[in-house]
């Protein structure tokens, strides 16, 4: 589906840039999804309906991409529709070797974004390092560039409401700075939490995960999943109504998922941030090598992004049932390997649940993966348990 639109004028690439992309070629790009359409041929930019995405294929002279190397990361225009919604760039070589960034549409203005390689996150659950380093896909490399993203839905398993956004004037840089440094700030120790929270001061707790924190296969999700019943449980105990906990779960989301909408789901600086997932990513026979490096890379982007201000709990893999009670079990450990490194607290929910054993626990599930209300009920039980040092 085309589109006609005249946008802004601009220049090519200034020195120390190479142009990348200028959206001339309009025929070498395909649409996804019935939501994304593209422009029309001798336009300067490209614009998005999402949901949806569109893709376009490059061929590698590897002649012509030598200069490439000098690259740090990549600039490009955006305008936005003013929403809140985020747009996202995707480079990669082939299927696998994926790296993504996510911006914001909040400015309706156009408006350059400049960013570092090290700043896009791994858009698979088979990639371990960074963009453009030993071992993996550097710059040289990329035949694939993508504009959007697959996703239709948002927090909490809610719909996603249309919105649209251009694109424009992609150039390879050498200036670009870096937003998440190499060495993230320590995190705070769970006693600053606990003190927080038993000094009754308002505290405020965001709940990661895919669809098991979304409460997929709950009658009343938004009044049965753990965060919100998390949230009761912790104001009758403290007797206060200063405590706010958020669920930003998304069904079928991966590690990789939640480190891309860092940016999108981490809007201020909480209190304590809990990470439960790990089902799709075993799905989709992740190894547990790359599951522990995408885990510490979330840790790494959230200690920096909150300024190391943010107390974190990891919450091992959950069990589900019949032949998957088991399957999890590794990623388990990861989980509670990584919490040691990391001198960060390990909430044992899925102690909770294997507790109940493989037979007893199909009364606490909906289905093979996700948990009943009182599933959810045992998950916040666990949590409030370990919280107030019950």
């Amino acid at each position: 589906m085309l589109k006609r639109f005249v946008p802004m004028s601009f220049p090519g690439a200034t020195d120390g840039e190479i142009l990348f992309e200028d959206f001339e070629a309009i025929q070498e790009w395909e649409s996804y999804n019935s939501g994304a359409y593209i422009g029309v041929e001798g336009t300067k930019a490209i614009q998005i309906d999402a949901p949806g995405w569109i893709q376009r294929q490059y061929a590698i002279d590897a002649t012509e991409r030598r200069s490439w190397d000098r690259s740090n990361g990549i600039a490009f225009k955006v305008k936005g529709d003013g929403s809140e919604h985020f747009g996202c760039i995707t480079i990669g070589g082939q299927n696998l070797w994926l790296y993504s960034y996510y911006f914001p549409l909040d400015s309706k203005e156009w408006k350059e974004y400049s960013v570092h390689w090290d700043d896009f996150v791994p858009g698979s659950d088979f990639i371990t390092g960074k963009f453009n380093t030993p071992g993996n896909l550097t710059v040289g490399g990329i035949s694939m560039l993508r504009i959007g993203d697959r996703w239709n839905s948002g927090v909490n398993n809610r719909t996603l409401s249309a919105f649209s956004y251009q694109v424009a004037n992609i150039r390879l840089i050498e200036s670009a700075v870096p937003r998440f440094t190499a060495k993230p700030p320590e995190i705070p120790p769970h006693s600053h939490f606990s003190e927080k929270l038993a000094g009754g001061k308002p505290v405020k707790i965001y709940c990661y995960g895919d669809s098991l924190t979304a409460g997929t296969s709950l009658e009343n999700p938004d009044t049965e999943r753990y965060a919100i019943q998390l949230q009761e449980m912790l104001r009758q105990r403290f007797h206060r109504q200063n405590i706010e906990v958020r669920s930003f779960g998304v069904g079928g989301a991966h590690l990789f998922d939640v480190l891309g909408w860092m940016p999108r789901d981490l809007p201020d600086v909480p209190d304590l941030v809990t990470l439960m997932i790990g089902y799709n990513n075993k799905s989709s026979t992740q190894p547990p090598e790359t599951f522990r490096s995408q885990l510490e890379l979330w840790l790494e982007r959230i200690a920096i992004q909150t300024g190391g201000k943010t107390n974190i709990l990891l919450i091992p893999t959950l069990p589900g049932c019949d032949y998957r009670f088991h399957m999890q079990d590794d990623y388990a450990q990861v989980v509670r390997n990584v919490a040691q490194k990391w001198n960060v607290p390990c909430c044992p929910v899925d102690t909770a649940f294997k507790s109940l054993g493989s037979s007893k626990i199909a009364d606490f599930m909906t289905d093979i993966a996700h948990p009943n209300a009182a599933g959810h009920r045992l998950f916040a039980e666990t949590m409030t348990a370990f919280l107030t040092g019950k």
